[in-house]
């Protein structure tokens, strides 16, 4: 059965930053945005996932590189706990919801979308108390894995509320989205 990934559920991409955001640390290596554990992500995919995510959900909505790093790096640990309730989402499924709306979409692009669907698969199968519980033994698991964030993509956390705060420093310039060449 195909589940179909929102446009609006991407309002939602805070619940992702609210696991990274007391966990970022510096020195990633180079030309990384983050290390999670073994794991590297690449600066590209932050840059591919924004510019798909970007087009997919349009102009009205700024998405932020610092949100797909988010979603890059909790996304194996998300993937385990919606597989575990039963609301993982393909690739497959993932790359046909965006697709409909970005003619190529890289495979970091596909890895967002599918963990933001299944986040909201998540909320609604187990209710906000249960899927907060949850979240937070990701929140456990990837800080003992380590993450190390380059500082270009480091968010501060909103004395407030805790989540991350994701304006583009000065100092970065936004990355400009590429619109598809049609073909005659």
């Amino acid at each position: 059965m195909t589940r179909t990934v929102t446009r609006t559920s991407l309002v939602s991409l805070g619940a992702a930053a609210v696991l990274t955001a007391s966990l970022a640390g510096c020195g990633a290596s180079a030309g990384s945005a983050a290390v999670v554990g073994g794991r590297r992500i690449a600066v590209s995919d932050v840059q591919s996932a924004t510019v798909d995510v970007q087009q997919y959900v349009g102009q009205d909505m700024r998405i932020y590189p610092t949100r797909m790093l988010n979603f890059l790096a909790i996304g194996p640990y998300i993937d385990d706990l919606a597989e575990k309730h039963g609301v993982g989402i393909s690739d497959e499924e993932a790359r046909v919801e965006l697709a409909a709306k970005v003619p190529h979409p890289s495979q970091a692009g596909v890895d967002v979308i599918r963990t933001n669907g299944e986040l909201a698969g998540l909320q609604q199968r187990l209710g906000p108390e249960q899927a907060s519980k949850d979240l937070s033994e990701v929140a456990q698991r990837l800080k003992a894995d380590g993450l190390e964030v380059n500082p270009r993509f480091d968010g501060s956390p909103d004395q407030n509320t805790g989540q991350m705060m994701f304006e583009r420093p000065s100092w970065l310039a936004p990355t400009p989205v590429q619109q598809p060449v049609l073909a005659p």
